[in-house]
């Protein structure tokens, strides 16, 4: 419903007068919250004409809990039978195991724009022998979703569980060609979630599904298409200041925080590279942690925090030098990250002395014509120019808009960049 609809409906239910300036303002941030949903609408007004508090029920609503139990109540002084979480119930007991399983995993994500692709990447992801018994469950869903055979992804049987969630009104088809998206009224979304008896292991699947599927592709159009539902997946809260990381499993640590990077979303990548960190057990692999700890150094970058980049920059590349030695691409990526904290503080002569390293290095090693070449001859033309050596940038800039043609192609929208 239109909100002024749903205002109008919820206060001739719960018997206020609509006229009263008070009451109509109460009534929109009320129905607003419902989502505009009718069922949700008249079962509030039931309430309300029951306890005569129009305001009341806003408060208790806020509150998880009271709210389960006020979308749990059957309408008093009503003819209707069943509450709002009765109705979803009953159409989600009629559901095959399948259809009922997508539901409840894309609960955990945001409401709108699920797309087959999420799942489609998911099913491409290689895993190795030593994950997959942590993606047992992921892998599971996956099977029931790929061709008996070919083992590839098989569309058909995506759609067949998507048209069965949509013939009971569980999900809404969006407008658009191409792959299947849908979304989930923001109302059943969290009835699904919050109800689910196995939540914690459902969301951990979520997120190695997601995990999988943008590990799977490097494509920057995919990431940012995902993002929203892996923020969804990865932060709890609302506002800025309350948001809190949610990750449940390192394995997908670092290409979470290459996503965050790539969205500019530095302050919330900062409170996730942390976070992980913390997680980080001394059975990781220390290598990976050195990783983890250069992504927080480029968050840090990002969000403007740059002696604690230089500071977590300078001991990232030591270790790395002494684990693996400065040939290493991890060694030499964590270089090029340091150059960029340096040129942050000024210190552009530090930094020109370390993009020539990696910039030689690199071209022993991947050779002239690859990304990693690229990002650190980018660099250096930036460095140039913040020395003033401005023919020598113009030069070197000219040459990787050419390689970046070459190799990303004309129309891509996003510059060569590296972790």
């Amino acid at each position: 419903m239109e909100v002024h609809e749903a205002a109008e409906l919820l206060l001739s239910t719960a018997r206020y007068e609509m006229t009263e300036a008070e009451n109509e303002a109460i009534a929109n941030r009320l129905v607003q919250r419902l989502q505009c949903l009718p069922l949700a609408v008249a079962q509030a007004g039931a309430y309300i004409a029951s306890s005569r508090r129009l305001d009341r029920y806003l408060e208790l609503y806020e509150d998880t809990a009271q709210r389960i139990q006020l979308l749990n109540r059957k309408p008093v002084q009503s003819d209707y039978e069943w509450s709002v979480y009765t109705t979803w119930q009953i159409s989600f007991k009629e559901l095959s195991p399948r259809a009922a399983e997508l539901l409840q995993l894309c609960s955990f994500i945001h409401h709108s724009g699920i797309t087959e692709e999420i799942f489609r990447h998911a099913a491409l992801y290689k895993f190795t022998a030593e994950e997959e018994t942590q993606l047992k469950e992921p892998l599971k869903f996956l099977t029931n979703l790929l061709s008996s055979s070919s083992s590839k992804w098989d569309s058909l049987k995506f759609i067949a569980l998507t048209t069965e969630l949509g013939g009971y009104s569980l999900i809404e088809f969006e407008a658009g060609s191409g792959a299947i998206t849908f979304s989930i009224h923001p109302l059943v979304h969290e009835w699904c979630r919050t109800t689910l008896e196995s939540k914690a292991s459902t969301e951990l699947c979520m997120q190695k599904l997601v995990g999988m599927s943008l590990s799977a592709t490097d494509e920057f159009r995919f990431g940012h298409l995902v993002f929203p539902h892996l923020d969804a997946l990865l932060f709890k809260g609302t506002e800025d200041s309350a948001r809190e990381p949610n990750i449940l499993d390192l394995a997908f640590a670092e290409v979470y925080l290459r996503i965050y990077d790539e969205e500019g979303r530095w302050s919330d990548g900062v409170k996730l590279g942390n976070s992980v960190l913390q997680m980080a057990t001394p059975e990781l692999q220390e290598r990976k942690v050195l990783r983890i700890r250069r992504w927080l150094a480029r968050m840090y970058r990002g969000h403007g925090h740059f002696d604690e980049a230089k500071i977590l920059g300078e001991q990232v590349l030591s270790r790395l030098t002494e684990l693996v030695g400065e040939h290493d691409p991890d060694t030499l990526t964590s270089m090029g990250n340091l150059a960029l904290a340096y040129s942050d503080l000024g210190l552009f002569k530090k930094a020109e002395a370390l993009q020539h390293t990696v910039l030689n290095k690199m071209r022993e090693i991947r050779g002239d014509n690859h990304p990693d070449t690229v990002w650190p001859m980018a660099n250096l033309a930036r460095t140039y120019s913040d020395l003033g050596q401005l023919k020598e940038a113009e030069e070197l800039e000219a040459r990787v808009l050419n390689k970046c043609r070459e190799i990303l192609g004309q129309n891509h929208p996003h510059p060569p960049s590296h972790g």
